[in-house]
């Protein structure tokens, strides 16, 4: 009711739109959330986030070809902006077609190469397929670049893990935990790394 009645007050405001379509997304009702931010972009067709939400909503749904005009067009519109690259990357991965999704998130670092996610992103699709020395440059300079944020540090703790050697996977846990001792992930996969080296005792007592 308080997002209608936003609507009704004040119809040219995105906010009681935003609102009544997030809503749905706590309800769980998807095709609803679609048909709302869809009634929320008739009003409102240059709101990048609506835009960008919809076609979020189109990956759930598993529309992807959808959500992919959707955030081809947002990109055509918005060319200096994320969304429409991030979204149009995502589908690739939600496809699992990753060489494509590789080269989706390349094409969005030409254009914005100071975002640390879509760094992490092709990281991550790099350990996907099994590219683990390319993989561990993109988190090494995340890391030089960017030492105050996690991404770096968790990309790069997360390729020891895929080479299943637990014992470089446990001192790169144990050097980010150092450098961003809150957190929490850190230590559950320092953990798991104690656990994976037989080291039951240790990983019982790091979360008493």
């Amino acid at each position: 009711m308080v997002f209608q009645q936003l609507i009704e007050k004040s119809p040219n405001q995105p906010q009681g739109y935003d609102g009544y379509a997030r809503l749905t997304h706590h309800l769980a009702d998807l095709n609803l959330a679609l048909s709302r931010w869809e009634n929320a972009l008739e009003k409102f067709p240059e709101n990048i986030g609506f835009q960008a939400i919809k076609g979020n909503v189109l990956i759930t749904l598993s529309r992807f070809y959808e959500a992919e005009a959707v955030f081809q067009r947002l990109i055509e519109k918005f060319p200096n902006r994320p969304q429409g690259y991030e979204g149009y990357a995502r589908v690739a991965n939600s496809l699992a077609n990753w060489e494509l999704a590789l080269e989706h998130w390349e094409n969005a670092l030409e254009k914005f190469p100071e975002n640390i996610g879509f760094q992490a992103s092709k990281g991550n699709v790099l350990i996907t397929l099994s590219r683990f020395d390319e993989a561990e440059v993109v988190f090494q300079r995340l890391i030089e670049k960017f030492p105050n944020k996690p991404q770096g540090y968790d990309g790069y703790a997360r390729v020891a893990n895929s080479f299943v050697n637990w014992e470089l996977a446990l001192e790169r846990w144990e050097n980010a935990i150092n450098q961003l001792p809150h957190n929490f992930n850190f230590y559950v996969q320092k953990g798991n790394a104690l656990i994976n080296l037989f080291r039951y005792r240790e990983a019982e007592t790091l979360f008493e």
